[in-house]
């Protein structure tokens, strides 16, 4: 007979690790945020746009929620009005009238490599002033730039 574990909670450590850590989460939003602003994007529909640019495929509205941490249903709102400017083409599945596929169109593509270096740039800049020294950082294993 196997003797269930107590349940563990977080130390005050973990506690203040993961408070830090979502105050640095706020910081490299907002500086984002500002910088897709001028492009004229959310970084919701900039992080959708990028998914749809990479994918070698039309993705589920499912599958593109959980790659840009959106729920199902915001997703499809998204996409809507990424549809309305006409940056995504959306479908309804071929085996399936309810699901809904989508990709980006070139005038999505276009805005995406416009507003990507700006992205890029705002995230160098906000990960700079927002990580403590000795903080978490990805530069150890990235030292390739990805085009």
């Amino acid at each position: 007979m196997s003797v269930a574990a107590p349940h563990r909670q977080a130390t005050s450590g973990e506690l203040a690790w993961w408070h830090a850590l979502q105050r640095i989460r706020t910081r490299v939003a907002r500086e984002i945020a500002r910088a897709l602003d001028r492009q004229g994007l959310s970084l919701s529909a900039y992080l959708a746009l990028e998914q749809l640019a990479a994918a070698s495929r039309e993705l589920g509205m499912t599958e593109l929620a959980g790659r840009v941490g959106l729920s199902p249903s915001s997703t499809s709102r998204l996409m809507e009005r990424l549809a309305r400017d006409g940056l995504v083409a959306r479908r309804e599945g071929t085996d399936d009238r309810r699901s809904v596929h989508g990709h980006v169109t070139d005038k999505g593509r276009a805005l995406y490599a416009e507003a990507r270096p700006g992205y890029r740039a705002a995230l160098a800049r906000a990960i700079d002033t927002s990580l403590p020294d000795g903080a978490f950082s990805p530069r150890p294993a990235d030292h390739h730039e990805e085009s």
